[in-house]
């Protein structure tokens, strides 16, 4: 190329040799000029396939969701709460000492039910096989039917219609497989039995009904030392919780 760019100069003909070498120049810078626009090709290119990875699920709990979860969370306590609750009163349901006392009335007539252990009225609660114990029960029963150990207030002229004493031995006959377990279950080994009483008065003056004295209750039983009493009526409804001490039940 040296050559050629010297014999290009040195020309017989200078200015036609001249002109030769300018274009000559013109041309090697054209060629460098190409050659180092072209980018350099690299031996190997080596690929490499990505694979997009999976979306991470960190999107922020919506409002709905967080509250949908928080109702289920408390119907959930709830339900363990109301479990807990009846699981108490089933237990809770047979307490030596303890008896609950519904009074309710329409018009002139008023029914009283009591529902209690057999050993607050017995003193047992075993099915009696002695006569000592028949005869226990059968005074017991009889002081019951009579009525006498409640007491409304005079002016309310109320007098009993209809009495009936039920106790778990009673329906180990024909009704042993069907109510049986309604008053008379085991826990524990222990054997429990309860007494349902209900009790039917008429009253001449329904409107001067006010209140129940059952302080004769708990004087002849004195294993009864408190009882849940609920009043129900036309016009009201209340709860009390009685007493040897406090025994007066108001029905108004």
């Amino acid at each position: 190329m040296v050559l050629i760019a010297a014999s290009l100069l040195f020309s017989p003909n200078a200015i036609e040799g001249e002109m030769m070498f300018r274009y000559f120049l013109i041309l090697v810078f054209l060629l460098f000029g190409v050659a180092a626009c072209v980018p350099a090709t690299p031996n190997a290119v080596e690929s490499q396939t990505i694979e997009p990875n999976e979306p991470a699920n960190n999107e922020p709990e919506s409002e709905t969701d967080h509250d949908a979860e928080q109702e289920a969370n408390e119907h959930e306590h709830e339900a363990e709460e109301h479990e807990e609750e009846g699981e108490h009163r089933e237990h809770g349901a047979h307490e030596h000492g303890a008896a609950t006392l519904t009074v309710a009335w329409s018009g002139n007539e008023m029914e009283i039910e009591l529902n209690t252990p057999a050993f607050n009225l017995f003193g047992f609660e075993y099915e009696p096989s002695t006569d000592e114990d028949i005869q226990l029960v059968e005074e017991a029963v009889q002081a019951l039917e009579s009525g006498d150990l409640l007491i409304i207030n005079d002016e309310a002229a109320c007098h009993l219609s209809d009495s009936d004493i039920t106790t778990g031995w009673d329906q180990e006959g024909e009704h042993a497989d069907a109510e049986h377990d309604e008053t008379e279950h085991e826990e524990e080994g222990e054997t429990h039995s309860d007494v349902q009483a209900t009790f039917t008065l008429m009253c001449d003056s329904p409107e001067e009904i006010r209140s129940l004295d059952l302080s004769p209750l708990f004087n002849r039983f004195p294993n009864l030392e408190a009882l849940e009493a609920q009043v129900v009526s036309d016009t009201s409804q209340s709860a009390a919780e009685l007493t040897v001490e406090s025994s007066l039940l108001s029905l108004r």
